[in-house]
């Protein structure tokens, strides 16, 4: 598995985006099945990953912010150990189970079942020894039977790709445009380290008989312009707009997986079901659904999907082919927009708030998303929603009234302005 970290899907050229940004992705998309709408659970790390390895909602899994102020509780099953009780050797090149930074905790469910866990130090952020290491255990792992987690880092902020991916360079001195243009160096980049592990397996001997999956935690604001409390964002993982949450999810398997496309609406926890039924291994009690009858021609597709943020505010959406509602949850603040509604057909971009124009509409997606959390909450065993009860994560933007650029935050507030 293939897990890029902050990696929007409509910035893939396999996903018709006008720049080839991931030739070697296309290559992997081409011989396999790609989804064109898997959403994410959150926009930041940690419930996202929560959500893939568990086969979890936030709801259930209790993981609702980056930085959780809970963990998973050790009866709940992971990935990688669902694998390794079956006999598979389990390596990640991760850096998911560490400390962040000195002011924060470990997160120890992301290292529960790996039989080798490492992050390489890297002297230079854009150094390879991280995909070395994956493409070294390949090698050595090649005879028998294993599962790989890698983990790249970029395209992360901040956005400094090496000198010689930056192939997306415009000459326009609009600010926005450059930076987007060095987002999509970073992908190509990292798209380079992903034809590095392709080569590895073809070397091995194995590339058509691993399955390869290659998905993302969250995407990233690449110049659409967002104010969450009172904070103008270009760029970053804030707030549940679409370009946070549609994520790539593309499965490869010669001869078990023919190649195709869905559109269906799915989610993360779908993968790990998906995953353990095409592996032939029972699957423990989770949210999601096996997608392997879609690869195989069954028409399905969920009808909404939900999503929340308790990381920098507190917030939970539900959004369908057409409609989007996002709600706010702190009523003491005085700034911020309670509600909002945004018709997905006409107004892609999500910048028309259509609250006030369709109350009824609203209020029926309210009840919707209300009722489906109540549900999940009954399943779970849950007396309390772990959104409401838990603080939000991280108070930058209140403490300081500005989001700061600085390696101690987690997203990123350029605010730049076009030239008038």
């Amino acid at each position: 598995m293939i897990a890029v970290d902050t990696l929007r899907a409509d910035h893939l050229s396999c996903y018709g985006y006008r720049r080839q940004t991931t030739p070697n992705i296309d290559s992997v998309a081409r011989e396999g099945f790609v989804f064109a709408n898997c959403f994410a659970v959150s926009n930041c790390t940690h419930p996202g990953f929560t959500a893939i390895f568990a086969g979890l909602y936030p709801e259930t899994s209790g993981i609702v912010s980056h930085w959780s102020a809970v963990d998973l509780p050790d009866n709940r099953p992971m990935l990688a150990e669902i694998l390794h009780d079956r006999g598979l050797t389990t390596a990640a090149v991760d850096n998911l189970c560490h400390a962040w930074q000195k002011s924060h905790r470990l997160y120890p469910w992301f290292r529960r079942g790996y039989d080798r866990y490492e992050f390489p130090r890297q002297k230079h952020s854009h150094s390879s020894s991280n995909c070395d290491l994956a493409c070294r255990w390949i090698r050595e792992l090649a005879r028998g039977d294993f599962v790989i987690l890698y983990h790249p880092w970029h395209p992360h902020a901040p956005y400094e790709p090496p000198k010689e991916c930056r192939i997306f360079e415009t000459a326009s001195a609009d600010p926005i445009e450059q930076t987007v243009a060095l987002y999509d160096a970073e992908i190509y980049f990292t798209d380079i380290q992903v034809g590095r592990v392709i080569e590895a397996l073809k070397d091995a001997g194995i590339y058509d008989e691993t399955l390869l999956i290659i998905t993302s935690d969250h995407g990233e604001i690449m110049g659409e312009e967002r104010i969450v409390l009172g904070t103008r964002f270009n760029f970053g993982h804030i707030d549940l707009h679409d370009e946070c949450l549609r994520v790539p999810l593309i499965w490869r398997w010669p001869g078990r997986i023919q190649p195709g496309r869905s559109d269906a609406m799915i989610q993360q926890p779908d993968i790990l079901p998906t995953l353990l039924e095409l592996a032939d291994i029972p699957c423990p009690e989770v949210d999601g659904v096996s997608l392997a009858p879609v690869m195989n021609g069954k028409q399905w597709s969920r009808e909404e999907v939900h999503f929340l943020e308790n990381t920098y505010e507190k917030k939970r959406g539900i959004r369908t082919r057409q409609h989007k509602f996002l709600r706010h949850y702190e009523e003491e603040l005085q700034s911020v927009v309670r509600r909002e509604l945004y018709d997905l057909e006409a107004d892609p971009l999500e910048q028309a708030n259509e609250v006030d124009r369709r109350p009824e509409l609203s209020e029926a997606l309210n009840a919707q998303m209300e009722q489906w959390v109540q549900e999940m909450l009954k399943k779970a065993g849950r007396t309390a929603d772990p959104l409401l009860e838990q603080p939000i994560a991280n108070c930058t933007l209140r403490e300081s009234g500005r989001m700061k650029e600085s390696a101690h935050t987690h997203v990123y507030s350029f605010s730049l302005r076009r030239n008038p």
